[in-house]
């Protein structure tokens, strides 16, 4: 895990707010946790918000989107956008400075990590050479 100082904003599913899918072709689903991150974050990525001083803090997101502002700054604050329900719920939001926590498969629930090591051995049986 990583930890990086963040600022954090929000965007909704809206023509003004760059559409109804994400950067992977998939339909802007609110309830799956989703965010959008810089390039240098992987597109599957786990990431942790925290100190934002809100109901949004310790909820980990999953990077599926980009977007023209979300990047890394000159000082090393990532840019990230939470994907959330209505453009209320943004403007609530605001923009908020905090940290975030970049998962890596040693940080991931117990449950995930025997779910991913279960799909890599049957993919794993699959590309095994006769």
């Amino acid at each position: 895990m990583s930890k990086h100082k963040a600022e954090i904003t929000a965007y909704y599913p809206s023509t003004s707010c760059g559409g109804f899918k994400d950067a992977l072709g998939n339909k802007l689903n609110p309830n799956n946790n989703t965010c959008a991150a810089p390039k240098n974050i992987p597109f599957n990525t786990q990431i942790k918000v925290s100190g934002t001083n809100t109901k949004y803090d310790n909820k980990i997101y999953t990077v599926t989107d980009r977007g023209s502002a979300i990047v890394v700054d000159k000082n090393g604050v990532y840019h990230i956008d939470l994907l959330m329900h209505t453009k209320e719920e943004c403007l609530q939001f605001g923009r908020r400075q905090g940290y975030i926590d970049i998962l890596d498969e040693s940080d991931k629930p117990n449950a995930v990590k025997k779910a991913s090591s279960i799909f890599k051995a049957f993919g794993d049986l699959g590309n095994k050479k006769k």
